[in-house]
């Protein structure tokens, strides 16, 4: 009996201790996360609209912000200027390393978003490749080093982080950082990753000593500054590649992974071409898009089907390949010759946006959202809506919604499909690709390539 009475009581003072330290437990991480929740909130304005809006978007901020954050700043104009302004602030020295990683597109995604926080946090930015440690598996991802062979054509030297000095105490200082600001998944189902956030984003941004903000991840769809943008990456880019598309000619890019990729059926070309004015078609083809066809149309696959419709039906032709084995080159030439365009038919792919991203076109046409980003300040942009049939849509601010001129519900008459073909005939002229007459050298391209509305409300912006 004694003995039983023991073991009740012992139960009792377990249970209840036990009871304690959970509670103990619940109370330290209900007030460390009213603390630290509380703690970023003052920051969300300096660390720049881009910033700002990734952490809403991590749960780092609240909901709130989506709204909250603003525009992107856009106080820097280009490298220059970002030199001269991080180079001329005394007061806490920060400086800011984004990691290359995957191909020539998500590094522009990557840098470019980069640069915005550079310029919020007025830090020195600074461009490597991802180190193996932070690798899957330990090995850099695929067209890592490809698409950085590109981004240091682009790049000004001084941004290019392997050109510090060995003994640099800004190398120093970033090599010894092990917190790091990830947009990659595998790094927040890291439980130990995801609760230590926080606390060590709050520490590096309210260190009185100089810190290092390490980027690392993908940041897509996050606010950017198109003009800067553009300036960042074209100036180079376009100073050594002068053959262009006729201004009355349409330009399409084809990324043949189906598996990988969205790719569009025969019906979305069809649609798009049966009812735009254009003088000729230019094909922009990825490396794995076929060369050849078969003699037999009832074998073709999904990619085949496409190609041999642009080629057969609508004359479609090969932008003119590259003449030398610089693979770097042949993308580049690629891109700017996208870039050049005045009419566009993209994919979903980051090197296809960034493509749009860079060009002066009149006319854009995208797959709607959310496969490709509403771009609701760039009225050149048109929206197909390949699954539900609806074609040649337009934002619409008022409406805050895409509308379709070309619906299943509605019967399309033939004033509709020349009014359609009228909105996109442009008074430039036409014809062949055309050189222009600064003296440059032009190469040839062709070339290798890295990887990005059902109705009312499909395409709608958060509300206001």
């Amino acid at each position: 009996m004694a003995i039983g009475s023991l073991l009740r009581r012992g139960q009792k003072l377990f249970r209840a201790s036990l009871l304690a330290a959970v509670l103990a437990v619940l109370l330290v991480d209900v007030r460390y996360n009213a603390v630290s929740a509380q703690s970023l909130e003052p920051f969300a304005k300096m660390v720049g609209s881009s910033f700002c809006m990734y952490l809403a978007y991590k749960f780092i901020l609240p909901r709130k912000y989506f709204n909250l954050c603003g525009p992107p700043t856009c106080g820097w104009d280009d490298w220059q200027d970002a030199l001269q302004q991080s180079s001329n602030h005394t007061q806490q020295q920060r400086y800011v390393v984004s990691y290359s990683h995957n191909g020539f597109g998500n590094q522009l995604w990557e840098h470019s978003v980069a640069f915005m926080v550079a310029e919020s946090l007025k830090a020195k930015l600074l461009i490597a490749v991802i180190p193996d440690n932070l690798s899957p598996g330990g090995f850099s991802p695929p067209n890592t080093w490809s698409g950085m062979s590109a981004m240091e054509r682009l790049l000004p030297s001084e941004f290019l982080y392997e050109s510090l000095p060995a003994d640099s105490p800004i190398r120093s200082l970033c090599d010894n950082e092990t917190f790091f600001a990830s947009d990659r998944p595998v790094d927040w189902r890291n439980k130990n990753y995801s609760s230590n956030f926080r606390p060590q984003l709050h520490s590096l941004l309210t260190d009185p000593k100089p810190r290092c903000l390490k980027l690392l991840g993908y940041f897509q769809n996050l606010p950017l500054c198109q003009d800067d943008a553009r300036r960042l990456w074209t100036d180079r880019l376009l100073a050594n590649f002068t053959m262009r598309p006729g201004d009355n000619d349409i330009s399409i890019y084809l990324r043949c992974i189906p598996r990988h990729y969205h790719f569009n059926n025969v019906q979305f070309y069809e649609s798009i071409l049966n009812h735009t004015k254009f003088d000729r078609i230019w094909l922009f083809q990825a490396p794995e898009c076929p060369n050849k066809l078969s003699d037999n149309p009832a074998k073709d696959s999904l990619v085949t089907s496409v190609v041999r419709l642009l080629r057969e039906r609508y004359n479609a032709t090969r932008w003119p390949a590259y003449e030398g084995p610089d693979d770097t080159t042949a993308l580049l030439h690629d891109l700017a010759g996208l870039a050049m365009s005045k009419k566009l038919i993209l994919p979903i792919s980051s090197w296809a946006f960034w493509a749009g991203m860079f060009s002066n076109a009149t006319e854009i046409h995208v797959n709607a959202p959310p496969i490709h980003p509403l771009m609701p300040h760039n009225s050149q942009y048109i929206y197909h809506d390949e699954k539900n049939r609806m074609f040649f849509g337009r934002y619409n601010a008022t409406a805050n919604d895409i509308e379709y001129e070309i619906k299943p519900d509605v019967e399309f008459t033939p004033s509709m499909a020349q009014k359609l073909r009228n909105r996109g005939q442009s008074n430039h002229h036409g014809g062949n690709a055309t050189v222009g007459g600064d003296g440059h050298h032009h190469h040839r391209g062709g070339g290798d390539h890295g990887k990005h509305g059902h109705g009312k409300g499909h395409a709608k912006l958060p509300p206001q």
